[in-house]
């Protein structure tokens, strides 16, 4: 599967949970713009959706999208184009929310145990990104 087909199937997962829950999902006119989709719940926010990979007890995602610029490949990050990261992990079927300032420039990682050496410090578990924590 490629990366676009990967990405349009984990939206729609994502797309599919919101919508469960009662949520009402705005969906821009093209793809033109910085963000997915908009979720309405107290307030409008902008959703940048992405596929996360289980590895090492993390779920790792792209915080940043690859576009042209005259010619040469650029990464661009999202900061101030979308408010939330929505991340689809086929490995364990979950749907994770993480607010785009809270993530690095380049990748964001979601921890599913504490560290063995039981550091907190700059340490983000997945659970505490559920969308039920996370949008209350």
């Amino acid at each position: 599967m490629n990366t676009k087909d990967l990405g349009e199937k984990s939206e729609a997962k994502i797309m599919s949970v919101l919508l469960d829950k009662g949520l009402t999902v705005l969906k821009p006119w093209g793809d033109n713009k910085r963000y997915d989709f908009v979720v309405e719940l107290n307030g409008f926010h902008r959703v940048q959706c992405k596929t996360g990979k289980l590895k090492n007890g993390s779920i790792d995602f792209s915080t940043k999208s690859v576009t042209t610029k005259n010619g040469e490949y650029v990464n661009v990050n999202y900061r101030g184009q979308a408010d939330f990261f929505m991340v689809y992990c086929p490995d364990n079927k979950q749907v994770y929310c993480v607010k785009v300032e809270e993530c690095g420039l380049d990748g964001c990682r979601l921890r599913l145990e504490v560290p063995k050496n039981k550091q907190s410090k700059g340490v983000r578990l997945a659970k505490d990104y559920e969308l039920d924590q996370v949008f209350r």
